[in-house]
């Protein structure tokens, strides 16, 4: 009902831009959303379905327990390493600036990293190979960072300090296979900063003010306020401050859902962020692995095609997906971790175009 009403719509050119959802399919959209929490014990979140004809957006629950502060559609929460895309543009435009290659040799960055020479690599790497997670380097996130992390959560981590985590691990050869590291992405940011004095003023310069991202920041400020949703594990307790204090380039911000469906447009359907070229090249699948390019999940599901990268830490979950072949984004932010697999995307997905 409702993708067949918008593409009636398309064809006899009725609207001239995107319109809010009619209230009964809203509804609909807040009833799945909200079941999809209770089932998963969950305390909030936000969902947005958004093509060229309708969008939805629909909130539900608690950004803070301890207050019964409600989540909103503005409410800003941790995207995780669905930041990892924004990363990833940030690399992109210095690639179609002449500033950077894809080939190019990541040891004279990584050089400039304290104590990073500890970092076992299995002959040289490239931008490209961390991109894609081709790089062999060994993953910093482990038990031990973990339990770090819990035992000091206001903890702004630098580059060389989440790497010391790494130093105890052995890489395998460069561009041999496909593992998503977390390591790649902290040496990432850390080339954003080299080129750009900061993590926070490239993402800022290249990716949001491009995207006219206005509520989306690089962690969160110290006194968060209402407008922050807090995380909560499993157990109800509060962990936002790990969240919020990620700053490192493998997941550092924090946003909104209609800043991650300005987002999607901006870097897949136009070139206000990249270029086109940029754009194919980041959604080109690796020789390694059939379902990742640049920075971004590729996979295809019964309605089409689709780009986009779900992010996960302790209190919070993100996931983004765009459909190029509908111009449909589809988003969801959460202050918990979910139970089960169940893919609230592929219900919210269904919902839309099979409604």
């Amino acid at each position: 009902m409702r993708w067949r009403a918008s593409t009636l719509l398309l064809v006899v050119g009725l609207l001239a831009g995107p319109a809010f959802g009619q209230a009964s399919d809203e509804a609909e959209l807040q009833a799945l959303l909200s079941d999809w929490l209770a089932e998963e014990s969950v305390p909030g979140g936000v969902l947005l379905v958004s093509g060229p004809y309708e969008r939805y957006l629909v909130a539900a629950g608690l950004a803070n327990i301890e207050t019964g502060e409600p989540v909103t559609e503005e409410t800003r929460f941790y995207a995780a390493s669905t930041g990892k895309m924004m990363v990833t543009a940030a690399i992109l435009t210095a690639v179609d600036e002449g500033r950077l290659s894809l080939s190019d040799p990541i040891d004279g960055f990584v050089a400039t990293i304290k104590g990073a020479d500890q970092l076992d690599r299995a002959g040289p790497v490239t931008i490209e190979q961390l991109l894609n997670h081709s790089s062999g380097l060994p993953e910093y996130l482990n038990e031990a960072f973990a339990e770090a992390s819990f035992e000091n959560p206001d903890n702004r981590w630098t580059p060389a300090e989440a790497l010391t985590f790494a130093y105890v691990e052995s890489a395998v050869p460069a561009g041999t296979r496909f593992e998503y590291t977390n390591t790649n992405y902290v040496i990432l940011g850390h080339i954003l900063t080299v080129l750009d004095g900061s993590l926070a003023e490239s993402l800022q310069r290249w990716v949001f003010r491009r995207a006219d991202m206005g509520a989306s920041t690089i962690g969160a400020p110290p006194d968060p306020g209402d407008a922050f949703a807090h995380g909560y594990d499993d157990d109800g307790q509060d962990v936002s401050a790990l969240g919020w204090n990620s700053v490192l380039g493998d997941g550092p911000v924090i946003t909104t859902a209609s800043d991650l469906e300005a987002f999607a447009r901006a870097l897949f359907a136009s070139q206000r962020i990249v270029s086109f070229a940029s754009r194919d090249d980041m959604v080109q699948p690796s020789d390694l692995d059939p379902n990742y390019g640049l920075g971004v999940s590729v996979e295809e599901d019964e309605f089409g095609v689709w780009y986009g990268h779900a992010g996960g830490y302790d209190g919070f979950e993100a996931d983004l997906r765009y459909y190029p072949a509908h111009d449909v984004v589809l988003t969801y932010l959460i202050n918990g971790n979910q139970r089960s697999n169940a893919s609230l995307l592929d219900e919210a997905a269904a919902w839309f175009f099979g409604g």
